[in-house]
């Protein structure tokens, strides 16, 4: 067992089913987000899903369309220099336009998607949820391959819109700011007011490489005071919620959808 400062990972526990294969990168679930931020932000998500006046829709299966996904550390990410000029984003690109291809037909008419990433911490000097969710014309690149049809930008507002989805991007802190319910641009404030109908968010994982899409939202690492979260990492009782699989139905059904023609 090896721990980071994205958490503890045992990853010959964590990995689940193989639920996509994208690129010849296997997407598989996961029972483990972790202890920090990003299991902090997919506990916040399953909390505020429960809620009974949430945006959030539902699939068929009465799940709502929330997910975290973790995106295997690439060459940038440590800041090590490539010698070669190469796609990054290529396959993680296909996942976000697979899992929003998957939610489409379950969204209201001009769906609202929440796509959040992080940003640099520790050792992660470029962290490629935030280098993606930052750029516009990549979430745009995403969306036309979900929705088959070009996206609009609106810098202004964060916004890539497409045929019936709306895409608001938010780049998240490594701190206890991404958790604060008061604050401009944390997760609580932005689910708040975007009030979206789906929310994807993702982070760093710097010891798979795969896709790995938490199941299991729990609050380990969480310290809860008066509702606000910090992280701790002292020893603690954690609670568990039910598990929420409808971001891998969603990845699973986008990839194997008819697809239209990359852009």
């Amino acid at each position: 067992m090896k721990r980071f400062e994205d958490g503890v990972s045992d990853e010959a526990r964590d990995d689940g089913d193989v639920v996509a294969v994208v690129e010849g990168v296997p997407v598989r679930t996961s029972d483990n987000a972790g202890s920090y931020y990003c299991a902090h932000a997919w506990w916040t998500l399953s909390c505020w899903a429960s809620e009974a006046d949430a945006s959030a829709a539902r699939d068929p299966e009465g799940e709502p369309l929330i997910g975290f996904l973790h995106v295997p550390a690439d060459p940038e990410t440590t800041g090590d220099a490539q010698e070669t000029v190469r796609d990054r984003h290529a396959v993680l690109r296909q996942v976000v336009a697979s899992a929003l291809a998957g939610w489409l037909e379950h969204l209201p008419k001009d769906g609202r998607v929440l796509l959040t990433g992080f940003s640099t911490f520790a050792g992660v000097v470029d962290n490629p949820t935030g280098a993606f969710t930052g750029d516009l014309d990549e979430v745009a690149r995403a969306v036309a391959l979900a929705t088959g049809a070009d996206a609009r930008i609106d810098a202004a507002a964060s916004v890539v819109r497409g045929r019936g989805l709306e895409v608001l991007c938010a780049v998240l802190p490594v701190d206890d700011r991404t958790l604060e319910r008061a604050r401009a641009g944390s997760l609580p404030e932005l689910l708040h007011r975007v009030q979206p109908h789906a929310v994807l968010s993702m982070g760093v994982h710097r010891v798979t490489d795969h896709f790995r899409v938490e199941v299991a939202p729990t609050s380990a690492g969480l310290a809860l005071d008066d509702g606000e979260g910090r992280h701790t990492w002292e020893p603690r009782p954690f609670l568990r919620r039910d598990e929420v699989r409808s971001l891998a139905r969603a990845i699973a059904r986008g990839v194997s959808r008819p697809g239209p023609e990359k852009p």
